[in-house]
């Protein structure tokens, strides 16, 4: 959700990312990169400087700025900062969590103008109109899609704070924890889901149920989960207490929503109730759809799948929550692809390709694609392992020297990669085999130049290789393993 920030907001998050990420940086890299005056960016750095109380900010003349986090601040901090700093989200939290406000009040809380709010709303509404929520005024309230907002204000909550208990009561976090333990007495066991995000979710459900905004969901009248509560004037007294909420058989139900959307469901299970619903065909082809998946994603990346069932299972309902979304600025999922291993970002592009051949892209987006393939990236048994087994890097020898000197350089080679190559010696008569064969041959060293082989990496060197080619042979072998 950048997309809300206002210009400077943005700014000032692109700087901390690329900085964080990057290290040294000079004015002018990052105005060629942003596109953006140098001018402009010094004040940013200036401004950041000045209000931001996790990094120090460091110059030199020739390698430009750093940005040092203290050790005691992760990455995190970026975006509970922007979060805290920003306007935007600083007003959008304000009217989903409480009761509808007046102009008065929200100029008062948020020290800007009546006109400033105003511009401030209408700009918003604008951008959120996308997902079909909107700000109205007279009083002023968020409204729309009641699934979107809830789930923005549970990633708001985690992102912004960390510790749920910034936010809510402990009174109002342990009776959630006493419904979390009441749902799995009654209903089922919850397993490899992220227990701080159930008890957020069913807080945020409370208090958007209390001021009336509900999701569109098909009734549940027989449930004895509900029943228990409605039967306990101690949970129904919390409720009024707590949240100033009256319990019907409606209201739990908004209440746990996130609870029965996290269930770990079982596939036999749920075409069982699929088809109780009339609805089978759907649920058998989405699932058989995963499977044919996993079998593709296997193959491409030749590692067989052990608990393939189990990978499967965990896919299909991940595919299927209604809690989709994972962060509001912050992607973590993404971030942990693209900074564990080079294994791992690999492993995330063989799926990202194979799954867009299988699924809509219309219907999943790229933060959802990183958030599937984590899901089965932790539970595929034994993949890190297999991932990080080194490929055997086939190496060709084309020389136009005596056949003793070829030898000497694949005795050489052999024993500075031991086990990590094979090498062929090819003579001068079989230069076309070499290309004919080449998808047998990662890498192909030799002293003839100019020579060019289709998606074949090529060094030349005249007799033995030097430091500079040792190293464009080191990177080539790294490349392929």
């Amino acid at each position: 959700m950048r997309y809300l920030l206002n210009n400077r907001s943005f700014r000032h998050l692109i700087l901390l990312e690329m900085l964080y990420d990057k290290g040294w940086l000079t004015t002018k890299s990052m105005s060629q990169k942003l596109g953006l005056a140098e001018r402009l960016i010094r004040s940013d750095l200036e401004d950041l400087n000045c209000n931001a109380n996790f990094f120090k900010l460091e110059y030199s003349r020739k390698k430009g700025f750093c940005i040092r986090f203290f050790s005691n601040y992760s990455k995190n901090a970026i975006y509970m900062y922007i979060l805290r700093d920003s306007t935007e989200f600083r007003l959008l939290e304000m009217l989903a969590f409480n009761v509808p406000f007046s102009a008065y009040k929200l100029c008062e809380e948020l020290y800007i103008s009546k006109s400033t709010l105003n511009r401030l709303v209408h700009t918003l509404n604008e951008k959120l109109s996308v997902c079909n929520i909107h700000i109205t005024s007279s009083p002023f309230k968020i409204c729309g899609d009641e699934l979107r907002i809830r789930q923005f204000l549970i990633n708001l909550v985690l992102e912004k704070y960390q510790k749920s208990s910034a936010v809510f009561s402990t009174e109002q976090l342990t009776f959630s924890n006493e419904l979390l333990a009441l749902y799995e007495n009654k209903i089922t066991k919850i397993s490899n889901i992220n227990r701080e995000k159930l008890k957020v979710g069913i807080i945020v459900a409370c208090i958007r149920t209390s001021n009336n905004h509900y999701i569109d969901m098909k009734p549940i009248n027989d449930n004895d989960l509900f029943k228990v509560i409605l039967d306990n004037p101690f949970f129904v007294a919390k409720f009024q207490a707590l949240f100033d909420l009256e319990i019907q058989p409606q209201s739990l139900q908004q209440v746990f929503a996130i609870l029965y959307d996290s269930r770990e469901k079982d596939i036999k299970q749920v075409n069982m109730e699929a088809e109780n619903n009339g609805d089978s065909l759907f649920f058998d082809k989405d699932y058989c759809k995963c499977d044919e998946f996993l079998m593709k994603l296997s193959s491409k990346l030749e590692i067989e799948i052990p608990n393939r069932e189990f990978v499967l299972q965990e896919l299909f309902n991940e595919m299927n929550r209604l809690y989709k979304n994972n962060g509001v600025l912050f992607n973590k999922h993404k971030d942990f692809i693209t900074d564990v291993t080079i294994e791992i970002t690999d492993f995330y592009r063989v799926f990202s390709k194979v799954f867009r051949e299988f699924f809509n892209q219309g219907m999943y987006s790229e933060e959802l694609i990183y958030k599937l393939s984590y899901c089965v990236l932790i539970r595929w048994e034994n993949l890190i392992k297999d991932l990080k087994k080194k490929r055997v890097v086939k190496i060709c020898l084309y020389f136009n020297c005596d056949e003793r000197h070829q030898l000497f350089l694949a005795d050489y080679i052999k024993q500075e990669y031991k086990d990590e190559c094979s090498l062929v010696i090819l003579r001068e008569e079989h230069l076309k085999n070499i290309k004919k064969n080449r998808r047998h041959y990662n890498l192909v060293l030799t002293d003839v130049n100019g020579l060019y082989i289709e998606n074949t990496d090529v060094i030349t060197f005249s007799f033995f290789p030097d430091k500079k080619k040792w190293g464009e042979i080191e990177e080539s072998i790294h490349k392929v393993r």
